[in-house]
């Protein structure tokens, strides 16, 4: 079980169904690590931008609201 942040948004975005399941995993690593921040490749966001930007753009959104900053590598 993936803890959540309460406000159910993490339960919303984890239900999306067309979210890629590596956008799932990360959305469900940052609720198990509960960290101010992310560290991401930068490779691994120019994909997503590529390959999934309307999953990328409500998971970046879903970050930034938690207050979660994204460190790109």
């Amino acid at each position: 079980m993936v803890p959540t942040s309460g406000d159910g948004s993490d339960t919303l975005l984890l239900a999306d169904h067309e979210l890629s399941a590596e956008l799932a995993w990360l959305v469900e690593r940052v609720c198990q690590t509960n960290l101010p921040w992310v560290v991401i490749a930068r490779s691994a966001v120019a994909g997503w931008q590529e390959r999934d930007p309307v999953g990328w753009e409500k998971v970046s959104g879903w970050l930034t609201a938690k207050g979660v900053a994204i460190v790109r590598i």
